[in-house]
């Protein structure tokens, strides 16, 4: 890992966030796939995205109790496009908007 360029955040993502002050390129959001985790992950830190940079959540494919990321997407206002892999693993991400 490089450092200058990248950024690994450990902890509770609804705490960590917080102490966040800068925007990032990407944010890559694989952490507790509960609906209700995925769905708190996306409105906190599609903010610490700049304008014209990504944000992405993995499994997107899944579906069930047991993952929340399907879900969300359904109820998201965005226009997600997908990476699959096989009909369970896949990733959706979406190009932040310019202001």
């Amino acid at each position: 890992m490089d450092k200058s360029f990248e950024t690994v955040l450990q902890g509770d993502s609804t705490i960590v966030f917080k102490e966040i002050e800068q925007q990032f390129d990407v944010v890559f959001i694989d952490g507790n796939h509960s609906y209700e985790y995925v769905k708190k992950d996306l409105e906190n830190y599609y903010p610490k995205v700049k304008d014209g940079g990504i944000i992405a959540l993995h499994d997107a494919n899944f579906e069930g109790e047991r993952y929340g990321t399907p879900r969300v997407l359904r109820e998201s206002p965005y226009n997600w496009n997908f990476i699959s892999h096989s009909k369970e693993v896949g990733i959706a991400y979406l190009i932040k908007e310019t202001k």
